[in-house]
């Protein structure tokens, strides 16, 4: 699974969380201070909580791009794919299972 968020520097920073679903201590927590791309592996056939916070950059647009992508499945529940925020700030939050590569 790949995170990328796109807009600039943001000033609070971007703050991104994975959780194995139904657990409260984070197995990913990272703070960045604006546009990144991380990749993660996780484990097959499981499912995930993912949670985004961050300000947008001090710019004339204040807009932010967030995608997420892999061999997932997202929840109706979850944010948009790609999300694109605008104003201040953002939480995004998106709820996903890691497919099996050996079935697709």
């Amino acid at each position: 699974m790949n995170i990328t968020v796109t807009g600039g520097a943001s000033i609070l920073g971007i703050i991104y969380k994975i959780f194995k679903k139904g657990s409260t201590v984070p197995l990913f927590e990272k703070t960045e201070n604006g546009t990144f791309s991380e990749e993660f592996e996780l484990k097959e056939e499981t499912e995930y909580d993912l949670y985004i916070i961050g300000s947008n950059p001090l710019s004339a647009e204040r807009n932010t791009r967030i995608k997420i992508d892999g061999d997932i499945t997202l929840s109706e529940d979850s944010d948009l794919n790609p999300a694109n925020r605008k104003g201040n700030g953002y939480l995004l939050t998106y709820h996903f299972k890691v497919n099996n590569k050996k079935g697709s």
